[in-house]
């Protein structure tokens, strides 16, 4: 669904802090309504959906950011959020009938299970061994390197999510 909104385009001028509305323009959003926004510059993927697109900017260094409100947030939780790094459409889980969608060097999202903390990382498949199942049950093996500190794990396909458009 596309929404359009009158928006002020924002850009970074002079000493970076100044922010200087450059005009004013109906934008239209191409984001999914099940979009998700990562908090800071955390390394892991919280569930945030984003309730909205209140406007956006470009920074100086050519960045695009995007001012989000979280669903089940207020207004003064409200964050400017980098959209290449930190906006994605939300991953969902595979069925298993559907695991032959995972291939090779597919970016994921992975369920990283550690006695401190159990969260879901960016990951990379590296490896994969299929096996034959049925529709009910995986028993492929997906080899993955999480992004964020270059281990590497085997997992089933439960502890995968794919964003939709990916497949």
């Amino acid at each position: 669904m596309m929404t359009s909104h009158s928006q002020l385009w924002w850009l970074l001028c002079g000493d970076r802090n100044q922010r200087k509305p450059l005009v004013e323009k109906t934008v239209t959003y191409p984001w999914p309504l099940k979009t998700l926004a990562q908090q800071g510059s955390l390394f892991f993927w919280i569930r945030y959906d984003v309730a909205s697109f209140l406007t956006y900017r470009v920074l100086y260094s050519g960045e695009l950011e995007v001012r989000v409100r979280f669903s089940g947030f207020r207004n003064t939780d409200d964050e400017w959020v980098n959209v290449r790094r930190g906006v994605r459409e939300r991953s969902i889980p595979l069925e298993p009938s559907e695991c032959h969608r995972v291939k090779f060097r597919d970016l994921v999202l992975c369920f990283q299970d550690r006695e401190a903390q159990s969260i879901y990382f960016d990951a990379h498949i590296i490896e994969i061994q299929r096996h034959l199942h049925d529709p009910q049950s995986c028993s492929c093996i997906f080899r993955v390197r999480y992004d964020h500190d270059g281990t590497e794990e085997n997992v089933g396909l439960e502890r995968i999510c794919c964003r939709p458009m990916q497949h």
